[in-house]
């Protein structure tokens, strides 16, 4: 008798999944495919320990919408932007291929046109069983995993949508007048979890989510709240699950508390589950016993790696992918198992698919899944290794703070710097080496309790530094080579102390010595702000025209000035003596400004006093309101700004001065 009691059920899954995954590395198996083995072993169809109906069902449910969710999650967003259109040919070919071959195949085995086209339906979708092997290998970024995660949007949205229309077409219910009903519910659906569900993050990580502790609940509510809203509108869950990860892409920062939090509970519960689920499906015996579903297990395993493949390698030759790549797009379209199980259940429920085919599909399952890891087995080990890109402008910034002043508008600052590229801020405080583990303690608290909360409240991750150093400028300039810091944000209230104040030595020293870009910031409140001015003269202009971008302070007053007018929601107003010749050869300068004021001499303008000025470092340094950029004097920079970034941030000054 298997086991029924909730507490039984989950004893023996759990073990599958501490044991299970061992076991296969002893004999040289993808863990993955321990898993379904296990499945196999403890279900009905092996030593009948537990039943797949019940808890096992609903938490394998739940484990393939995690997973599929986390595709979406940690799809590199610029990566797959890149690739967008060999994606978009990708999953065309994936997803025509193996329909059409499919169909006929299924149509001379003796199938009625609507179980062909059904059964072809399924071939053309596909599960990212693999990913997580790919993420493991720390192989996302890799061009092929953009181009195969990417395409199965397309291919399992529209295979679903293939099997949504066919069950209607056997049961009579297709009509013109319920499409138009159903697709622009559809469209409805995607914009509120595409354009709605980031912006109510937003708002909840800003407020409540500040309390790490509730952001996991909350991405888990709606990722199980956008699988219901796309079942209600007649899609698949799967497909709700990975719009929501795409949704909150940007809003969960790699190596943040809850990225760390998202992977344990994918890693430890929710996917070994669903694999686990996936075997306790298969019925080994009934390949030996029945030789129809033997037939029908071949032919469709033959029709899917056939296919699949053909559809990879038409890809890899368009877009010139070499062999691992082009391996790595079979290895992620060949399995099958969430959209495929779906789309057969369906038809067996409505009457269009028998039992026997049933059976034949979930050794299809088990087979292309072994197929899939041996593949990413393969391609895992020649895959290239990614091309290097710099980081963005604010992925990690460092603000040293002053304990015994309120830093909080300088952590604004540098949150407005960063949110867009999903950054974290490091508020650092530099003590001396006489310090007691007390004071280290106290002063951690505290900016746990302000600094972070700062952050956290105004879009971005925060991790808080206390350092023990010989001088606070040599702590700077160790935290941020420790923590690769991509910008370091400096506060200056404008008072000196003999010829330097602190800040304004220790921002000596960081230009020196140190590799990162440098903002000094005399904002005061930034909510008084109604205007926002970036004060560049033409030599500047002249020097962003002939400089390479990593030498170009100009470019990158530009765009922390972009960045900070769309977080305040004000104009942006070029303020320059530049003639109207040296403007139009920086195109990039003056894209989506509010207005361009000529002045014949900058120095002479006076400023409104709710006007907040970005200008580059040098001349005038006592004015307050201002922010000061500047770049490393050392020859080897890091390269902070790429053309793409700074016509996106200029996309949303433009939005956020609305031409005023």
């Amino acid at each position: 008798m298997p086991l029924e009691s909730g507490h039984g059920v989950l004893l023996v899954v759990f073990a599958v999944v501490l044991v299970a995954p061992r076991l296969a590395r002893l004999v040289q198996l993808p863990e993955l495919v321990g898993l379904l083995l296990g499945g196999i072993a403890v279900g009905p169809h092996g030593l009948g320990i537990i039943e797949r109906a019940g808890t096992v069902e609903v938490l394998g449910t739940a484990g393939l919408l995690y997973l599929m969710f986390q595709a979406g999650l940690e799809l590199d967003h610029d990566e797959a932007f890149a690739q967008r259109r060999s994606a978009a040919v990708f999953g065309a070919l994936t997803f025509a291929l193996p329909f059409a071959i499919g169909t006929v195949a299924h149509w001379l085995l003796g199938f009625s046109a609507l179980a062909a086209l059904l059964l072809g339906s399924c071939w053309a979708s596909h599960t990212l069983l693999t990913y997580p092997m790919f993420q493991q290998a720390r192989a996302v970024s890799n061009r092929a995993v953009a181009i195969g995660v990417a395409g199965t949007v397309l291919t399992d949205t529209v295979a679903l949508l293939v099997l949504v229309v066919l069950a209607k077409a056997h049961q009579g219910e297709l009509t013109a007048a319920g499409l138009a009903i159903q697709i622009p519910l559809m469209a409805v659906a995607g914009a509120m979890i595409i354009v709605g569900l980031p912006r109510l993050t937003g708002w909840f990580f800003a407020g409540i989510g500040r309390d790490r502790s509730a952001r996991f609940s909350f991405v888990v509510v709606a990722l199980f709240a956008s699988a219901l809203l796309a079942e209600a509108v007649g899609v698949e869950p799967i497909i709700g699950a990975f719009f929501a990860g795409l949704a909150l892409n940007r809003h969960v920062v790699e190596g943040s508390e809850l990225d760390i939090t998202i992977r344990q509970f994918g890693s430890t519960m929710f996917v070994p589950i669903f694999l686990i689920s996936v075997g306790m499906l298969v019925d080994p015996t009934s390949v030996f016993t029945n030789r129809r579903t033997l037939l029908l297990a071949v032919t469709f395993t033959t029709v899917v790696i056939v296919a699949k493949s053909l559809a990879a390698a038409v890809t890899a030759r368009i877009y010139r992918l070499d062999g691992a790549e082009r391996t790595a797009l079979i290895a992620l379209s060949v399995p099958q198992a969430a959209a495929t199980l779906a789309a057969v259940f369906v038809g067996f429920e409505i009457g269009l698919l028998d039992l026997g085919t049933v059976d034949a599909v979930v050794i299809v399952i088990l087979l292309t899944c072994l197929f899939g890891t041996a593949a990413a087995r393969r391609a895992i080990e020649r895959l290239p290794a990614p091309p290097h890109r710099p980081k963005p402008l604010g992925k990690r910034i460092v603000v040293p703070i002053n304990p015994s002043r309120s830093n909080v508008s300088v952590i604004e600052v540098a949150a407005a710097l960063g949110k867009r590229d999903s950054g974290t801020v490091y508020p650092v405080s530099v003590l001396d080496l006489g310090s007691t583990n007390a004071q280290v303690g106290e002063l951690r608290r505290r900016m746990v309790a302000v600094e972070e909360q700062a952050a956290l409240a105004a879009g971005c991750e925060a991790q808080s530094i206390v350092r023990l150093d010989l001088t606070p400028a040599a702590g700077l300039v160790h935290v941020t080579v420790e923590t690769d810091a991509t910008l370091v944000v400096l506060p200056w209230d404008g008072r000196h102390s003999g010829s330097h104040d602190r800040f304004s030595s220790t921002a000596d020293t960081l230009l020196d010595l140190g590799q990162t870009p440098i903002v000094i910031a005399n904002a005061g409140e930034l909510g008084s702000y109604r205007r926002l001015l970036l004060r560049l003269d033409r030599n500047d202009l002249i020097a962003s025209h002939n400089a390479e971008p990593q030498a170009d302070a100009a470019t990158l007053a530009w765009l922390v000035a972009t960045r900070l007018a769309a977080h305040l929601k004000v104009p942006l107003l070029l303020c320059t003596d530049a003639d109207e010749e040296t403007l139009d050869g920086v195109p990039g300068i003056t894209a989506h400004v509010s207005a361009v004021n000529q002045l014949a001499d900058a120095a002479d303008d006076r400023p409104d006093p709710f006007d907040l000025t970005v200008r580059l470092l040098g001349g005038v340094a006592d004015q307050q309101s201002t922010i000061w950029v500047a770049l490393p004097r050392l020859s080897a920079r890091p390269e902070p700004m790429t053309e793409a970034g700074c016509e996106a941030d200029s996309d949303r000054a433009g939005r956020a001065g609305g031409g005023s």
